[in-house]
């Protein structure tokens, strides 16, 4: 699991187009849901309170992800701890 925490960038489903907006951390709540500031696919601002920041699976409309990049990372990091290297 990625911790969220300001300052980091998401993918956020506006549901407007096929493809995810880049997103900044805003916010995090004590709950694990997220504030952000994003931008449309025309580079409009947008931002949303309170998104669920899902770790894996499907990300529905309303909802943020990690990016892929992020998320081997975070698996190579957990096989690499779990191996013993640091």
């Amino acid at each position: 699991m990625i911790k969220p925490t300001i300052g980091r960038v998401v993918l956020y489903n506006t549901g407007r187009s096929d493809q995810r907006s880049p997103a900044t951390i805003s916010y995090v709540w004590p709950d694990g849901r997220i504030n952000i500031g994003y931008l449309y696919r025309d580079g409009n601002p947008g931002n949303a309170s309170k998104v669920t920041l899902i770790q894996e699976g499907e990300c529905p409309e309303g909802c943020a992800e990690w990016m892929e990049y992020q998320k081997i990372q975070a698996r190579k990091y957990i096989r690499e701890y779990n191996r013993g290297v640091k």
